[in-house]
C-alpha cells in the first residue's frame, strides 16, 4: 500500500536482482530505497538493470551516484523524487554496526526468512528480526513474507550445513507472528493475508509488524 512507502526511507532485504525493489520505490514514490543482497552477482545485475530502465513520468539521473550503481528518479520539474541504491551485504553475518539513531520508516523482507533460517538457524532468524526492529524508526513498519515450514523440507538437504541447521530449528514460521517478532520488540503484528495476483507458489500470508505506536493504517488485506 502506498502509504507504507510514499515519502519514506525504505530498506529491502534480500532484493535479488532488484526488479521488485525498483518497482516499489518508483511506484510508491519512496524518498529513498536501499536494496541489499548477499549475492554479489545479483547486486551487479540490479545495478545494470537500473541503468537501463526508464520509469513512466520519471527519468534516471546521470550523476556520479548512478555510475556507481545508484540512481535518482526525477519528476517532471527535474527535482529529485526517489533515490535507489543497491549494496552487497549479508544482513545477518556482515551487517554494519547498527546506528545509534534508527534509520528507516519501512523495511521489506520478502521470501527471505527461510534462507536466513536454513543458513543461520534460530539465532539467525532472531538476529534478522532484531536488526530490523533496531533499524526502524518509532512507528516504523516491517513487511515480512515468511515462507511456510513445508517449504523448508524441500530444501533441507541443500548442503550438509543446511541439513544440520534444519535439524536444530525450534522456531517454526507459525511462531513468528505471536512469539518471535513480539519477543524482539514489535508491538503489533498483523496478518495481511495472501496476495491474489501472484502465482500459487508465492501466495503466502504477509505480516505487517509495527514498532511502537502503529501508523494510521487499517487491516485491509493486500
Amino acid at each position: 500500500r502506498s502509504e507504507w512507502f510514499k515519502g519514506n526511507k525504505c530498506l529491502d532485504i534480500g532484493c535479488n536482482a532488484g526488479f521488485l525493489t525498483m518497482s516499489m520505490a518508483y511506484k510508491f514514490k519512496c524518498a529513498s530505497m536501499l536494496g541489499i543482497d548477499c549475492d554479489a552477482a545479483l547486486i551487479a545485475q540490479a545495478r545494470r538493470v537500473k541503468k537501463g530502465i526508464r520509469w513512466p513520468s520519471s527519468s534516471l539521473s546521470s550523476s556520479s551516484s548512478e555510475q556507481s550503481g545508484n540512481a535518482t528518479a526525477q519528476n517532471a520539474s527535474g527535482s529529485a523524487a526517489t533515490k535507489v541504491y543497491f549494496s552487497q551485504q549479508d544482513f545477518v553475518k556482515e551487517c554494519p554496526p547498527e546506528p545509534e539513531t534508527p534509520m528507516y520508516d519501512t523495511i521489506t523482507c520478502l521470501s527471505v526468512s527461510k534462507w536466513v533460517h536454513l543458513n543461520h538457524g534460530d539465532d539467525g532468524i532472531r538476529t534478522l528480526f532484531r536488526r530490523c526492529f533496531n533499524l526502524l524508526k518509532d512507528g516504523g513498519l516491517l513487511i515480512l513474507e515468511p515462507q511456510p515450514w513445508r517449504s523448508y523440507h524441500r530444501r533441507r538437504n541443500l548442503t550438509p550445513e543446511v541439513r544440520r541447521n534444519f535439524e536444530k530449528i525450534k522456531i517454526t514460521p507459525d511462531m513468528f507472528q505471536n512469539e518471535t517478532l513480539p519477543s524482539v520488540g514489535f508491538s503489533r503484528v498483523e496478518c495481511l493475508g495472501s496476495p491474489a495476483n501472484v502465482s500459487r507458489g508465492f501466495r503466502r500470508p504477509m505480516l505487517l509488524c509495527h514498532k511502537g505506536q502503529p501508523r494510521n493504517v487499517d487491516n485491509e488485506k493486500m
